[in-house]
């Protein structure tokens, strides 16, 4: 099943729900597209996706909701708020995934390219004299972007950051 052109879907619960999510309320979720893979249980949501139930939140340009495994991420500029317990937790990060088996949230940043030398060709010194005013102006290199996560575990900044549940419930061990 896909759909296009500005997707909203309500989720009712049922055990196959992510725990990071409350099974006895529903979630909605948006998008842009969805795509729909009934057999595997598989739900990917593109463009600006958004998912929220109660006080928690989780955007991406793409969320995938595992329906069989009860696992959830987000993808692209990844957002959250989470309801942990009695004070939430606001992340950030490339990529946001919940693993519903291990009760694992984890937060992955965008690491900076390593630099290379080459041992064969010297580097090309800076020019001397400034470009032409209509010169291209080179791109400038990718920057590191860290996980960030903060909430009542503290304000933590890594290139990968991982929140441990509770068994049965939604709040930090």
């Amino acid at each position: 099943l896909l759909e296009s052109g500005g997707v909203k879907t309500i989720l009712q619960g049922r055990e196959s729900t992510p725990g990071l999510l409350e099974k006895k309320q529903p979630t909605n979720v948006s998008a842009a597209e969805l795509e729909y893979q009934g057999e595997s249980g598989l739900a990917v949501y593109k463009g600006a996706a958004q998912l929220w139930q109660g006080d928690t939140a989780l955007r991406g340009e793409t969320i995938t909701i595992d329906q069989q495994k009860g696992n959830l991420s987000a993808v692209g500029g990844a957002r959250s708020t989470l309801a942990l317990g009695d004070a939430p937790s606001v992340g950030r990060a490339e990529e946001i995934r919940y693993e519903d088996a291990t009760r694992q949230v984890t937060y992955v940043g965008i690491k900076a390219p390593i630099a290379t030398v080459s041992k064969t060709v010297p580097p090309t010194p800076a020019p001397a004299l400034p470009a032409a005013p209509n010169a291209p102006i080179a791109p400038a290199a990718p920057v590191a972007v860290p996980a960030h996560d903060s909430g009542p575990q503290g304000d933590l900044k890594a290139d990968r950051i991982v929140v441990v549940l509770a068994k049965e419930e939604s709040r930090m061990l």
